[in-house]
């Protein structure tokens, strides 16, 4: 009664291989970009990556000696800040290298050292007003007073975030 009907097919064989391909291909893509953006988001805890505090007074040396010969004291500026960001993100957890100075005073109370470093360096840094050298050495020697006292600031974040850090 029915020998003369074959099933009923919406799709041809080819063109739903092809669309199987295709849909298998974007959940490919999707996964390795899932993947990706995890390991570059992802926290770096290692001891092996946190810089000792010698080598943060090395690095803050440096860029002393290069302020002392070029007497460009902005970029000095911007390339002290740039150390202390990164050395107090390795050590605390905490995301000061993608925090501006007003995220960082609402994380950390005003009266904190590490707070008024970063008013003081952005504020001087974005200043219309040339750079003098006493406004870099300023900066300088408190960039020199943070270094060590990480404990104390890993401290206060966790009381202040309430996070571990």
């Amino acid at each position: 009664m029915n020998e003369g009907l074959e099933p009923l097919h919406i799709l041809p064989p080819l063109t739903l291989m092809i669309l199987t391909a295709a849909f298998l291909f974007m959940l490919a893509v999707i996964a390795l970009w899932i993947l990706l953006y995890y390991l570059r988001n992802r926290r770096q805890t290692s001891p092996a990556v946190v810089a000792s505090p010698q080598d943060v007074r090395e690095r803050l040396r440096e860029i002393d000696a290069d302020a002392s010969l070029s007497k460009d004291y902005r970029l000095s500026l911007h390339r002290l800040s740039e150390v202390m960001r990164r050395h107090l993100t390795r050590t605390t957890s905490f995301p000061f290298i993608s925090s501006v100075s007003v995220e960082i005073r609402k994380a950390i109370p005003p009266e904190e050292p590490t707070t008024q470093f970063f008013e003081q360096v952005d504020g001087v840094r974005f200043d219309r007003r040339i750079p003098t050298e006493k406004d870099y050495r300023q900066s300088a020697e408190k960039a020199t007073k943070l270094i060590g006292r990480e404990g104390i600031l890993r401290r206060l974040l966790r009381n202040v975030t309430g996070r571990l850090v």
